[in-house]
């Protein structure tokens, strides 16, 4: 399995400590690269920062560079995770993928991964590791999303009723009924889509912060203020209807896309207004799961076939790489041999030529057995086994030649 040099520090949505790391704004990003950058022993670093991740790339990874992250997560985040190698690889071709998503085959993904590492570049952060990675990740997923039906998923529920209410004829202004993570995607959705939207909850606080990430009018939870808006959204849980017979003069001719489990809609209002809720799309859904699953299945393997593509590619370099460190440590052995007997013995040009070419030819009969096992061999030799080739070829060059042995 191939090595790499670079480490990961994650964390998902559910660990992150505070409000401050689950909403992303650009004065965080500069604030975790400036502390990064302070550390001069981290050469590379890429921040990936969406709505559900955190997450630090950073090389090298040494004891004293772990620690200097594991200093800034410290504190600030309830739980983090640690990995490198072959784990950091797999995981950012399935992010960019969209196969690590709160909603699997997600678009926006790319294009954060994308903006990520073009941001470290213009940080100064990024060099040929993190490049040869994020391009590797990023061009994976456009393909990904180009070869397999993942990118032609209906990637949630929340999209599937927001494209409900546009057919159906739902018209502004809309009031998204829950701030949850079902309220909170359905009115982003709405923005998204031009539309005239607000967001109310129960508990204020949890409405504020959707209102303040959205940038969307927040309305305060009583149903005397509702009746100016044509549309609703429900996304709440509640053990009892919210809206009633009794209010179906104000809600007549309206739309309502209840979404709530149980219903917060009394179903009888279908007979007043326009009304959609779970199970009027359950059979949509269902057929949105069965693809979502085909989908994910293909594009699995398809990022399985592209990882393994990418690091044949880094180990077939890493170890052209290493082949060329071997003959250039060589070449430098031979030159001072050369110097080490020329002190010894006057030689002419072509005795110089003869001992030079004796020399080399010795050389590569002893490195041909190594360079045929890099080449041959499932994996990069590592730092050791570089150590045992190095003290080979130290100790062939001390050993102790005459002129008539090599001439």
């Amino acid at each position: 399995m191939n090595r790499s040099g670079i480490f990961l520090a994650s964390v998902t949505y559910t660990d992150l400590g505070s409000m401050y790391f689950k909403v992303v704004r650009p004065e965080q990003i500069d604030e975790i690269y400036r502390y990064l950058a302070k550390n001069h022993e981290i050469r590379e670093a890429v921040v990936l920062w969406t709505c559900n991740r955190f997450e630090i790339y950073f090389h090298p990874g040494t004891h004293a560079n772990l620690q200097y992250v594991k200093g800034y997560l410290e504190g600030r985040v309830s739980n983090y995770r640690i990995s490198h190698g072959s784990s950091v690889i797999r995981h950012l071709f399935h992010v960019a993928a969209g196969l690590d998503s709160m909603l699997v085959g997600e678009n926006e993904i790319l294009g954060q991964t994308k903006n990520a590492w073009q941001l470290a570049r213009r940080s100064g952060m990024c060099g040929s590791e993190m490049n040869l990675l994020f391009r590797g990740a990023v061009e994976s997923g456009k393909r990904v999303r180009a070869k397999t039906p993942i990118g032609r998923l209906r990637r949630s529920v929340s999209r599937e009723s927001v494209e409900l209410f546009e057919a159906s004829g739902g018209a502004d202004p809309i009031l998204v009924v829950g701030a949850g993570a079902m309220g909170r995607q359905i009115a982003l959705l709405l923005r998204k889509h031009g539309h005239a939207v607000s967001v109310t909850n129960r508990t204020p606080q949890r409405g504020r912060r959707v209102s303040e990430e959205l940038g969307i009018p927040l309305i305060a939870y009583d149903r005397n203020r509702w009746h100016s808006y044509r549309s609703f959204f429900f996304a709440v849980r509640s053990s009892e209807y919210i809206v009633t017979q009794d209010d179906a003069n104000a809600l007549a001719g309206k739309t309502i896309i209840d979404l709530s489990a149980p219903f917060a809609a009394d179903p009888s209002l279908s007979g007043v207004c326009t009304l959609i809720n779970l199970d009027t799309i359950s059979g949509r859904i269902k057929r949105m799961d069965d693809d979502r699953k085909k989908a994910t299945e293909e594009a699995s393997l398809f990022i399985a076939v592209e990882i393994r593509n990418y690091m044949e590619k880094q180990r077939f370099s890493g170890k052209e790489e290493l082949i060329k460190r071997i003959f250039e440590m060589s070449d430098r052995l031979v030159a001072g041999q050369m110097k080490h007997l020329s002190k010894q013995i006057s030689l002419s040009p072509e005795q110089s030529d003869a001992v030079r070419n004796s020399l080399e030819k010795e050389r590569d009969m002893l490195l041909s057995a190594v360079v045929s096992s890099v080449k041959s061999g499932d994996d990069i030799l590592s730092k050791a086994e570089l150590e045992k080739i190095r003290k080979s070829l130290e100790s062939a060059s001390e050993k102790r030649m005459t002129l008539r042995d090599m001439l």
